[in-house]
C-alpha cells in the first residue's frame, strides 16, 4: 500500500517540503532539508500500515534518524540495494532534518511514538557532525541517545550509532582552536560515539574511521562534495557499506550493488577497500 514520503525540491536557492504519497516498497521517509530544526510531523497510522507487526520472517526493518548526512544521495536506498544484491530482505524508514542534532529529534513526540509502536529490528542514530567538539552538546546527546534508544530496545531492536566522518583537509574548521587535522577530528568524533554507545548499550558503525582509511588508500576517489563537508555519492556509498556491515554482516561480505550515481569500477574499489578496512 502507498507509504507516506516527504520529498523536497529546490526553489530560488531554498528548499521547500511537502507531503506526497509514494508506492515505493519497503521504504518510508520523513525528511526536511531546509536548515533550522522543526520536528517532522509523522502520520503514525500510515507508518503502522506500511510496517505491520511483526516484520516478515527473515526481514530486517531499519529506522534511520539523523540529518543531511543520512538523507543525501538516499542512503536508505543504497542500503536496500546492497542488501538485495546479496539476497537479503531489508526494509528502511528514515526521519531526517537538515542540520539536526539527536537532542532535537529526542523532543519529537511523533518520532518517539514511531519508535515505541513499530517493531524495528534495528535503529541507526546519527548526530550533528561537530557535536563531539562541544561539551554542552556532548552532554545533551548522551541524554538524547538514551531517550531514543530505550523504546527501540524495549521492543527488541538493536541500536547502532552512525559515527560520522571529519571535515576534509583545508576546511575552515581547522585552525580555529578546535581539531587541527581530519585525523584529530575523527579521533574526537570516534571517541564521542564510543562513549554514547557504552552508555546506551548500542553498537557503532565506524564510518569516519573507515572513511579516513579509504581516503588514504584511494585519494583519487572523491568522498566529499566541494564544500569539504558533505558526502559525495561515493562517500554516501561508503557510509552505506559500513552501516550494512553492522545490520547484516553476511550480506555485507557479498553485496555488489552499484547505485546509478556511481560508476561500477569506483563502487567495486570502495567495496574492496571498506571490507579491508573493517577486517583490520
Amino acid at each position: 500500500m502507498p507509504a507516506p514520503f516527504l520529498w523536497a525540491w529546490p526553489l530560488s536557492g531554498l528548499f521547500l517540503a511537502a507531503w506526497v504519497l509514494t508506492a515505493a516498497a519497503g521504504s518510508v521517509q520523513a525528511v526536511k532539508t531546509r536548515p533550522g530544526f522543526e520536528p517532522v510531523r509523522i502520520d503514525l497510522a500510515a507508518w503502522q500500515a506500511a510496517f505491520p507487526k511483526p516484520a516478515a520472517k527473515g526481514t530486517t526493518r531499519v529506522l534511520l534518524i539523523g540529518n543531511s548526512f543520512t538523507f543525501e544521495h538516499d542512503l536508505p536506498a543504497m542500503l536496500r540495494g546492497l542488501a538485495a544484491s546479496a539476497g537479503f530482505s531489508l526494509e528502511t524508514a528514515m526521519v531526517a532534518v537538515g542540520g539536526a542534532r539527536l537532542a532535537e529529534h529526542a523532543g519529537n513526540r511523533d518520532l518517539l511514538d514511531v519508535l515505541s509502536t513499530i517493531a524495528w529490528t534495528d535503529v541507526v542514530l546519527q548526530d550533528f557532525s561537530t557535536a563531539a567538539l562541544s561539551e554542552a552538546h556532548r552532554q545533551r546527546s548522551h541524554a538524547a541517545v538514551a531517550h531514543l534508544a530505550q523504546p527501540a530496545q524495549e521492543g527488541g531492536g538493536r541500536v547502532h550509532l552512525f559515527a560520522t566522518w571529519p571535515r576534509q583537509a583545508g576546511h575552515i574548521l581547522y585552525g580555529t582552536g578546535g581539531p587541527a587535522t581530519p585525523d584529530d577530528m575523527n579521533a574526537q568524533v570516534a571517541e564521542y560515539y564510543r562513549s554514547l554507545a557504552a552508555a546506551a548499550r548500542a553498537g557503532v558503525a565506524p564510518v569516519g574511521t573507515v572513511w579516513r582509511a579509504v581516503e588514504r588508500q584511494h585519494p583519487d576517489i572523491a568522498l566529499y562534495r566541494s564544500d569539504r563537508y558533505h558526502a559525495s555519492p561515493a562517500g554516501t556509498y561508503l557510509a552505506a557499506l559500513v552501516i550494512l556491515s553492522r545490520l547484516a554482516p553476511v550480506a555485507f561480505r557479498t553485496a555488489d550493488f552499484t547505485p546509478a550515481l556511481l560508476d561500477p569500477g569506483t563502487a567495486r574499489r570502495l567495496r574492496v577497500a571498506v571490507r579491508g578496512a573493517l577486517a583490520k
